[in-house]
């Protein structure tokens, strides 16, 4: 009766707290980023997981025993390395981890190794300070450790808690879940299949399926396959505007790209992107450099490209990329580029909820209001207010292209001039003035 009882006890589903994260299938609450050895992927379109970024997994090749679902995750542990890992980010945080501290309930993991007693370690931590001395325990909330005890069959192992390394981390810091397999053991090579992972609320539970495609929190509905710069998961540094979330992105250019002076930026929809009831693209951006920010949507044959300026003010603001005069609606790749034909290093863009959304012909051909000319300056009604105003001849040559924040703007060229003001939501107006 006491084995009985036990097991019952151990079972995931009657854990009370315990949520399932990650099945590879349904239930993808985890993103994955840094790692030492290699996730196999069975997807010939899927590149590394990089920054934070869905991973694809395989097909399960045993489906008896404990796990009989059709997909799950294969990782190859890196042979020289001592302290193999991988990082995965959950979907918002971990709101009840404390449980699995005290004892009151249990992570668990479904396994398939091909040798006994390999061993895990499940690390959280608080990105930001774990990557400053990785080599240290600093940022490391609590650890938990299990070993596997079956050889070459799927079997279910349960965490047990090992140590608060750093007791300068409170719960609600963790953003960031490590696995350390074999850790310590210079030489295994050991390929292991992992699914089914339970663990704690991570605060995603209730939240509505909606049109964000990436908030990098409760959100994350494509993976990163490459870029030219550095992409980062990082606390939003300004939770005040229109972006008050916890967590944000961070691009920083790394003075390199492709031929045409292009760092790039990859995200792979898996399943397709589907754009049918949307015909616009929103995405918050805050960086002091007054750049344009690039978005190609690609359709496997076709691409379609938008740019959109940035303030340069360094506060949130909202970018909308116009896709209404395109025919695709399902897309399989995005490029996304801040800065496009400049590769300068040091340029830093905080980015956030990449957002599908609808505009009305209305919205899109709404003019920017209380715009005036006299003499040589344009006027405008809102003060601070970020506008782009690019100036040409009656020829089409482009003499200005500047970015503008003030009430007033100097109109330095003379003639007749065509002049085009947009704000950073979209907003547009094109004017004729003859400058004396």
């Amino acid at each position: 009766m006491y084995k009985l009882v036990s097991l019952l006890f151990l079972t995931p589903s009657l854990l009370f707290g315990q949520v399932l994260i990650e099945n590879f299938e349904d239930e993808r609450h985890l993103s994955y980023a840094e790692k030492s050895g290699e996730f196999e992927s069975d997807n010939p379109n899927e590149g590394p997981a990089l920054m934070g970024g869905m991973y694809w997994g395989v097909a399960n090749p045993d489906m008896t025993g404990t796990n009989s679902s059709s997909r799950c995750g294969k990782y190859m542990r890196n042979v020289v390395e001592t302290y193999d890992y991988f990082v995965a980010i959950p979907a918002g945080g971990f709101d009840n981890l404390n449980d699995f501290t005290d004892g009151s309930n249990f992570f668990t993991l479904d396994v398939w190794s091909p040798e006994e007693n390999t061993s895990f370690i499940l690390s959280f931590e608080n990105r930001e300070i774990a990557l400053i001395d990785p080599d240290s325990t600093d940022g490391v909330h609590s650890r938990f450790e299990a070993t596997s005890t079956i050889a070459n069959a799927w079997h279910t192992i349960t965490f047990s808690f090992l140590d608060f390394p750093d007791l300068n981390i409170t719960v609600d810091q963790i953003d960031q879940m490590v696995l350390l397999v074999n850790s310590g053991q210079l030489g295994s090579d050991v390929q292991i299949y992992f699914d089914n992972l339970y663990g704690p609320d991570f605060g995603c539970m209730d939240t509505d399926p909606n049109e964000v495609i990436d908030d990098f929190e409760c959100q994350r509905n494509h993976k990163y396959s490459f870029t030219h710069g550095a992409l980062d998961f990082v606390t939003n540094p300004d939770q005040s505007g229109i972006n008050n979330s916890d967590k944000c992105g961070l691009y920083t250019s790394g003075g390199s790209g492709d031929e045409n002076g292009n760092v790039i930026n990859l995200l792979s929809f898996d399943p397709p992107l589907d754009m049918t009831n949307h015909n616009a693209i929103s995405i918050k951006v805050k960086s002091s450099f007054s750049k344009n920010v690039q978005l190609t949507l690609e359709d496997g044959v076709n691409s379609y490209t938008q740019e959109v300026m940035t303030s340069g003010n360094n506060i949130w603001s909202e970018l909308i990329f116009d896709f209404s005069d395109i025919n695709s609606t399902s897309f399989s790749q995005a490029i996304l580029i801040f800065a496009p034909g400049e590769t300068e290093a040091g340029y830093t863009f905080y980015y956030d909820d990449i957002t599908k959304s609808q505009i009305t012909d209305i919205e899109n051909n709404k003019l920017i209001e209380n715009i005036f000319t006299i003499n040589n300056f344009i006027y405008f009604s809102e003060i601070n207010s970020g506008k782009q105003i690019r100036i040409y001849d009656v020829n089409g040559k482009l003499l200005a292209d500047e970015f503008c924040i003030d009430q007033k703007y100097e109109l330095k060229h003379k003639g007749l001039l065509m002049i085009s003001i947009s704000d950073t939501k979209g907003n547009i107006t094109s004017i004729k003035h003859l400058n004396l």
